[in-house]
């Protein structure tokens, strides 16, 4: 997709190197760089100092490494709040989205939840005696 938050983004090169790096050695999906970084707000020197877990600091340094970041001295800049307004403005953008979702990968990390959420809404109405 060619969305104009992508476009503008100077970090846009390391979200994409680190997703490449990781698809090239069929790294486990549910362990993708995307899911453990705020991607609309971005990762910061701060936000980094603040995790409490030195393994997760570890894995977060690892994984900009790939991309030649160093997070101690580097931030990498989020894609803003009007990601799913650019893509919903457009019908391939919608297209592209729809089939990026459907992939194996998408179903992994997503249906345990949206598993859960099918019961919530699938489920009767409550009915009180």
């Amino acid at each position: 997709m060619s969305l104009q938050s992508g476009a503008t983004n100077p970090s846009n090169h390391v979200f994409l190197n680190i997703a490449t790096y990781e698809e090239d050695r069929d790294q486990d999906c549910k362990r993708s760089f995307w899911l453990f970084v705020d991607l609309k707000e971005g990762l910061t020197v701060d936000r980094v100092k603040k995790l409490t877990n030195p393994n997760e600091r570890d894995w977060i340094a690892e994984k900009l490494a790939i991309a030649g970041i160093d997070i101690e001295s580097e931030s990498i800049t989020g894609f803003g709040s009007k990601v799913f307004d650019q893509i919903a403005s457009h019908n391939q953008h919608l297209a592209d989205l729809r089939r990026t979702t459907r992939c194996k990968a998408w179903r992994e990390v997503f249906f345990q939840f949206l598993d859960y959420l099918l019961w919530i809404f699938a489920g009767g109405r409550r009915i009180v005696t």
